[in-house]
């Protein structure tokens, strides 16, 4: 059987959904040897996988600068009208949408949905991206014979909000990469010196923008810094992106130095008590949380939820929200907390901060629970999907 992947997102610097789309296609490769796979870049076709997109950079495209009104819908236009005329004449019988928006296909569609924030959360977005979810989304999830949701709160958005049979949708988790691993003090040294980083620090991992909840978890560590004169400095690792114009703002009226990396002075940088790293390179993501004191991840709403699973497999405590799929990830090896409870938060910082004894039990149980989350157990539940859907 020929199958057809779009694989668009590994064009560009890798978070949640470019992360998914290179190991389920690594692994297909690796455990598949029946089917041929045809890989769609967004601009091109080819029968290889490439892997390119991975650098450091201080802004993912998130706005709407140098574009023109209708911009997005003349190139989906474009798109529906070139992968189908391509993948007919290549013979593929099967295509799997990854990036959650299915195009114009000839023969049986799986459909990855990692999240339906552009619905929930449309100011999040780009306007136009947002009115083409709202306008042509849920019609288009009726292309697909068989939908994966990435977690059973995606699965529950999916039937609430679109009206999908719940019959058509399977829950298939995202993995956690191998890298992600308790490390020697040697090799976290190593790479923070390179990201200009001391000891201690709390951490948060993702992308700067309004979903994620970024000013909550500065205001609370501002707060914590004045009650207890904690010695550590907060890093921001990850990209400027959507709306974070507004988030640096924010920061600005806390009060809080704080410092983007290679944008300032070394006088700059040890003032700072918030430090933002822009793009992490896959390379210094594991020592990076490897050395974090603790992790915070406070976002509003998550499909599923990398970044604490990440940050558990390298054995850093882990606070996260109690919201949307996280409790699903995280389990009970973190602390989970509502994400508008700017207080409660400080309160949980302050108690993993100054408890040895509970960091490291927070440690011991993260590990454990991200072992549950294999990339090969993703591929193969997906690899089962395409034989029933080719069967139906």
């Amino acid at each position: 059987m020929k199958i057809a992947l779009n694989v668009f997102p590994l064009t560009r610097p890798r978070t949640g959904i470019g992360i998914y789309t290179e190991q389920l296609s690594r692994h297909l490769l690796e455990i598949d040897r029946a089917n041929e796979y045809l890989f769609y870049y967004g601009k091109y076709f080819s029968r290889k996988l490439v892997i390119s997109g991975d650098r450091p950079g201080r802004k993912i495209e998130g706005g709407e600068g140098g574009s023109f009104p209708g911009k997005a819908r003349c190139r989906q236009i474009l798109k529906d009208i070139y992968f189908p005329a391509v993948t007919a004449l290549r013979r593929c019988q099967l295509y799997h949408e990854l990036y959650s928006y299915p195009l114009p296909f000839h023969g049986k569609t799986v459909l990855t949905v990692h999240d339906l924030s552009p619905l929930l959360f449309p100011g999040a977005h780009p306007r136009e991206r947002a009115g083409l979810w709202k306008s042509e989304f849920p019609g288009r999830l009726r292309r697909a014979d068989r939908i994966i949701a990435i977690s059973n709160n995606t699965k529950r958005d999916l039937v609430r909000l679109c009206g999908v049979d719940p019959g058509k949708i399977e829950v298939v988790y995202y993995g956690c990469r191998r890298i992600f691993r308790p490390m020697e003090r040697h090799e976290v040294e190593h790479a923070l010196r390179k990201m200009e980083i001391d000891f201690p620090y709390v951490l948060y991992v993702g992308a700067i923008e309004p979903r994620k909840n970024v000013l909550l978890l500065v205001d609370a560590f501002r707060r914590l810094k004045k009650e207890k004169a904690i010695p550590h400095k907060l890093v921001l690792g990850g990209p400027l992106a959507w709306k974070s114009e507004g988030i640096l703002r924010g920061m600005d009226e806390s009060e809080i130095p704080y410092y983007i990396r290679g944008e300032g002075s070394k006088e700059d940088l040890e003032k700072a008590e918030v430090v933002i790293t822009g793009y992490i390179p896959n390379e210094l993501l594991p020592p990076l949380m490897n050395g974090a004191a603790l992790f915070v991840f406070p976002s509003l709403y998550e499909g599923f939820g990398l970044p604490p699973l990440e940050a558990m497999a390298c054995g850093t405590p882990v606070i996260t929200s109690d919201s949307s799929s996280l409790p699903e990830v995280v389990g009970d090896a973190g602390i989970l907390v509502p994400p508008d409870d700017r207080e409660r938060l400080v309160l949980e910082m302050k108690r993993v901060l100054s408890d040895e004894d509970l960091r490291r039990d927070l440690g011991e149980r993260g590990t454990m629970q991200a072992a549950r989350f294999s990339w090969k157990a993703c591929a193969e539940e997906v690899l089962r999907i395409y034989g029933e859907v080719a069967e139906e």
